[in-house]
């Protein structure tokens, strides 16, 4: 079992925490709004952005940033772009040296113009 971080709430980021509950890891999901985290630790789902489905109930949800990353040795970033750079640099005294980050290359950028 991986202990995971999922940055951001939305219905992104509520999926991607719910499949790695779902396949057994330790899932830590941190919010923005308080609503949410109250939605998804109470009900086990997300109302706000993710209405319907029933949540793993190994998803632990938080306003904490901190508390979400902290002891994570995968982190994954679904924050809205024009909050990434802010939410990653608040959170970048906190992730452990050795955690995995994964991130997208554009494909755009892989490939050449002719």
């Amino acid at each position: 079992m991986t202990r995971c971080a999922v940055v951001g709430a939305g219905a992104w980021g509520t999926e991607l925490a719910n499949l790695l509950a779902t396949n057994g890891h330790e899932t830590m999901l941190w919010a923005f709004e308080e609503d949410v985290v109250s939605s998804i630790n109470t009900t086990f789902e997300n109302r706000r952005f993710l209405p319907g489905p029933r949540l793993s109930s190994g998803i632990r949800a938080t306003t904490s940033l901190a508390g979400a990353v902290s002891d994570a040795s995968f982190v994954v970033y679904a924050t809205p772009s024009h909050h990434l750079r802010r939410v990653a640099r608040e959170a970048a005294t906190h992730v452990q040296t050795d955690a995995v980050l994964p991130s997208q290359q554009k494909e755009s950028n892989k490939r050449r113009c002719r």
